[in-house]
């Protein structure tokens, strides 16, 4: 089943695309199964001079097309370029290269922060960075989807389009190693500061408001998740 839900594209955007790839070194395609949904949502925004932010770039396909789609904006790319994992454990270990020589046309409209989400994400915090677009595609682990989600979303601007990889991604794992809880939870807890576009294998929103007027509450005699996604926020928000 096509895993966005959305038919192919005109075969004629779709040559388009396949151009903007040609002749660049990438190992997997997982941009493909995704471009649809993306441009049936952000089409009316392309010519518009967009900073965009992405978690997690591998390869640099995704960075490829947002460059490409939005020819009049920039891209800041947060990744690690270590897997996240031991060196010897990295089922890609040439991506990094892949990267460099992928993006090697484009250096004038990157910026790249090569470090651990977290950290980069506090950088562009402290320098007061805002953005119209973020993809969060980065570690797969519950926490840190959580924390980059956190960390993204007072970085996005109001208005703003934040997108979610993998939230499908293998249901068969414990939830602590795979997206969806993560993001379920911060949905929940930002409920009333966003309008659903799309919520498949990817979740897309765009944001209305930077924090709930009224923040569901903690079950009485308990310290919920909620109660605890809240602490993380405020240690975010109120770092200084």
């Amino acid at each position: 089943m096509y895993k966005t839900g959305r038919p192919p594209l005109d075969p004629d955007f779709q040559a388009t695309i396949d151009r903007w790839f040609a002749g660049k070194d990438f190992s997997v395609n997982f941009v493909k199964s995704h471009v649809p949904i993306w441009h049936s949502i952000l089409a009316p925004r392309r010519e518009e001079p967009l900073s965009i932010l992405e978690i997690g770039c591998f390869e640099g396909r995704s960075t490829i097309f947002f460059l490409e789609y939005f020819s009049n904006s920039r891209i800041t790319c947060i990744d690690s370029f270590d897997g996240g994992v031991e060196p010897a454990k990295n089922p890609y270990p040439a991506y990094p290269a892949r990267f460099d020589s992928n993006l090697s046309a484009y250096k004038d409209r990157i910026t790249e922060i090569r470090a651990r989400s977290s950290t980069g994400l506090e950088m562009l915090r402290t320098h007061d960075e805002r953005f119209d677009l973020i993809y969060v595609d980065g570690s797969h682990q519950r926490i840190e989807v959580l924390l980059d989600s956190v960390g993204a979303w007072f970085l996005l601007k109001v208005g703003g389009i934040l997108i979610w990889d993998d939230y499908k991604l293998m249901r068969h794992l414990p939830s602590a190693e795979r997206p969806m809880d993560a993001i379920d939870l911060f949905l929940r807890a930002f409920g009333g500061c966003y309008v659903m576009l799309h919520h498949k294998y990817q979740v897309i929103v765009r944001k209305s408001a930077e924090w709930p007027d009224n923040p569901q509450p903690a079950k009485r005699g308990k310290r919920g998740a909620l109660w605890r996604l809240r602490r993380v926020i405020d240690s975010v928000v109120t770092r200084p």
